[in-house]
């Protein structure tokens, strides 16, 4: 997926009116990686970010993962939920992505990402900010990481 472009004005249009928009899975689009300024251009339009599950554990790749992370450890993203859509069958690894982000000491913006935010917003509320996610540097983890990320990769179809 690649960005449209125009996307920061569509969204600041959205938003004049009188909508909050919401950004999905902004790490998955191809674009993150050589523009990493983009979610924050959307942010500045008006619009919240939302980070899927399976990003954080590998699922859609080391690109998209490093983007998720990247977004959460600058604090900008205001959700985290699946990439569900109703698919039976289809794993949502949330129980991966919270095991990291607790190992990181961030249960309080999990709670805030994946609870309050979505109750406030269905409230007709803006969402609360999200405190930044600390930074994980040490390189063990880095590589237990990477091994995480090479056993979740999803098994091919056989022809």
């Amino acid at each position: 997926m690649h960005v449209p472009p125009g996307t920061s004005r569509v969204l600041r249009w959205i938003r004049d009116q009188g909508f909050i928009p919401i950004v999905a899975h902004p790490e998955r689009y191809h674009d993150m990686v050589t523009k990493p300024d983009m979610p924050q251009h959307w942010i500045d339009a008006g619009a919240y970010l939302q980070v899927n599950y399976g990003s954080l554990a590998g699922r859609y790749g080391f690109d998209a993962q490093t983007v998720a992370f990247d977004i959460l450890e600058g604090g900008r993203a205001s959700f985290l939920s699946s990439d569900f859509h109703g698919q039976s069958g289809l794993k949502l690894y949330k129980k991966e992505a919270w095991a990291e982000l607790e190992e990181r000491g961030a249960t309080e913006s999990l709670q805030v990402m994946c609870r309050v935010n979505p109750s406030r917003l269905l409230e007709g509320l803006e969402p609360l900010p999200v405190s930044d996610l600390p930074r994980s540097s040490h390189i063990l983890d880095r590589i237990r990481g990477m091994i995480r990320r090479r056993d979740i990769r999803p098994a091919r179809p056989s022809r």
